[in-house]
């Protein structure tokens, strides 16, 4: 992920954009919320003004009611309306934060396979999840800002307006409270980013532990998790206690200076009580004006605080929106896929995860309509990848992969991959039913069809044993399917998909022998008429393919049918003895 840092202003661009079908409603909300606060700056005032009345007419039946309905209809209008906006900015939040939700999830769809590879799952989750949270609290924050800020205004106004020497008394040592706020909160939007990164790794490094959960317990590898935990948790700690510790020294230090003014105001204004200079009124008033001050500037330090946090979060939202997507090729020419023969060319490809350090140097093979190909080859020899390129899921350096005879780099990628079925190593189970894993790459698949494609693929067996059959509910987390069970419906799932393509990344490399020979044998009948792609350490299982690529360091080393690399004597045929040799030994 690409760490730029953008200004302040920019991002409240880009968050203001995003409010914009919302913008009328925030309006709205500023002004309910901006009379409610009027109203409840006038409440010292009309107070003042019934003890005045009272002190000087002694009417104090007369002067009593009048007042107190003005004060209840101001109280009930202030609060009133702040509940009414707080309902409204919980909507306009919540519809800003589900666009941007989509947009995110949008943009996921059209991120390139290499920025998947290379960023953590579980960081990324946290920005679509922890980072939308808080910038939905700093964007309900907002308009509050706003409306404290018109009390706080009024409040200095009435004041002055009240006793000018007490309000200049008041504010001397006031503004002290202010430096330091502005001071904590330059720094807060730092720390509150350091956090929210902190908490993008635990999450990652939470996500690969519940993966990898079984593995951490079988080697015991407890221990070596507890401390990288530690030392993650530890990152967080600090980065959050430091977060929190400015956070929590704003309130503390505005109060101490309130409270300092509030007691420096309260003798003077006693004193000029007693002196006549001051009415009993007024210097009530005045102390209700000095109380209530206090209140918006902590609402806005704490809110200029909340929303500093959810522009670091919003940085990193925006961050993930601005990574560059592939190409768009909504103008590219689109893939036949029904008038698709599958003759497929590699022509000097050339490719390399990172630069100087190339992969592929000079790949090169044809395969004619229907012909099934293995690629075979150590770990890391470039197997999965030479697939990859084929799909488009990486882009080749140079040279060329031709199908039916068009470059592939002049086909819109997703006709390209509604060509080919493809089953991964790594099976994967959407949550749904059984109905729905199979039918996924097929929507509008009959119920004949699925059944039909369960009983060629050897699905129907265990389907039989589920309670609900068809209709189980699974998911990737199920424990009601084994290991090659999952595999079975993956590999159900692309042949009910019937693509001219077939690509099998060690397709039965997770399940038992004898699953392995019905599945090899269902996937016979399968392939027939099929451009097959199969990699496989098995090597006992590909035999009968019509073409053989061995590769070794990213290139194709030898090329062949199983009887002519046996012949040839080389560097398969050894593999080939090596793996002929453990199968022995294993069963002996």
């Amino acid at each position: 992920m690409r760490h730029h840092s953008r200004s302040g202003r920019s991002i409240l661009r880009r968050v203001a954009g995003d409010i914009g079908p919302e913008r009328r409603k925030v309006v709205a909300a500023a002004v309910l919320i901006t009379v409610s606060r009027l109203c409840l700056a006038f409440v010292p005032m009309v107070s003042g003004s019934l003890v005045d009345r009272i002190s000087a007419e002694g009417a104090f039946g007369q002067a009593l009611v009048p007042s107190c309905v003005l004060l209840g209809v101001l109280v009930l209008v202030g609060y009133g309306m702040d509940s009414i906006t707080g309902a409204m900015m919980l909507k306009v939040a919540d519809r800003c934060i589900r666009r941007l939700r989509d947009k995110a999830v949008q943009k996921m769809n059209r991120l390139p396979l290499p920025f998947l590879d290379m960023h953590p799952a579980g960081d990324i989750q946290s920005r679509l999840t922890a980072d939308m949270v808080t910038l939905s609290s700093a964007l309900q924050t907002s308009v509050n800002i706003v409306s404290q800020t018109v009390l706080f205004v009024t409040v200095i106004v009435l004041m002055f307006l009240t006793d000018w020497r007490l309000s200049l008394a008041y504010l001397i040592v006031f503004p002290l409270g202010m430096l330091m706020s502005t001071t904590v909160v330059k720094r807060t939007r730092k720390m509150a980013k350091d956090r929210a990164r902190a908490l993008g790794s635990l999450s990652a490094r939470v996500a690969d532990t519940c993966d990898s959960h079984p593995v951490v317990k079988a080697y015991g590898c407890e221990e070596p998790l507890l401390k990288e935990f530690d030392t993650l948790l530890e990152g967080f700690d600090k980065a959050n206690r430091g977060t929190q510790f400015l956070t929590g020294l704003i309130p503390v230090s505005l109060t101490a200076v309130n409270n300092i003014s509030y007691i420096v105001c309260s003798i003077l204004s006693g004193y000029l009580v007693l002196k006549g200079a001051l009415t009993l009124g007024e210097f009530q008033a005045f102390l209700l004006f000095g109380n209530m001050l206090i209140s918006p500037v902590l609402t806005i330090s704490a809110g200029v605080n909340t929303i500093q946090q959810g522009m670091a979060c919003a940085e990193r939202i925006y961050e993930l929106l601005d990574e560059t997507e592939e190409e768009n090729e909504d103008q590219k020419a689109q893939l036949d896929v029904k008038g698709l023969k599958g003759a497929i060319e590699f022509e000097h490809v050339r490719f390399s995860y990172e630069e100087n350090h190339p992969l592929m140097r000079d790949v090169s093979f044809s395969v004619r309509p229907g012909m099934t190909v293995a690629i075979v080859g150590p770990t890391g020899a470039g197997k999965t990848t030479l697939v990859n390129l084929l799909m488009r899921f990486y882009e080749i350096q140079g040279g060329a992969i031709r199908i039916d005879g068009v470059d592939v780099r002049s086909l819109n990628r997703r006709s390209l991959r509604e060509a080919a079925g493809i089953v991964l190593q790594d099976s994967w189970i959407f949550d749904g039913t059984i109905r729905d894993n199979i039918s996924y790459g097929l929507k509008d698949a009959t119920d004949g069809q699925i059944r039909e494609t369960a009983r060629l693929t050897w699905c129907d067996g265990f389907i039989g044993r589920l309670s609900d059959g068809y209709d189980t509910h699974v998911s990737d987390e199920s424990a009601a399917l084994s290991a090659g069970e999952r595999q079975l419906l993956s590999i159900a799932r692309a042949a009910l998909a019937d693509r001219r393509i077939l690509i099998l990344d060690e397709a039965t490399s997770q399940v038992d022998a004898r699953t392995e020979y019905v599945i090899t044998k269902a996937m016979e009948q399968l392939m027939k008429g099929r451009t097959c792609f199969v990699i496989a350490h098995r090597l006992f299982t590909i035999r009968s393919a019509d073409l053989i690529l061995y590769m070794e360091d990213g290139d194709v080393a030898e090329t062949g049918t199983h009887e002519q690399l046996m012949k040839l004597g080389g560097k398969y045929a050894a593999l080939y003895a090596a793996a002929s040799d453990a199968m022995e030994a294993q069963a002996h």
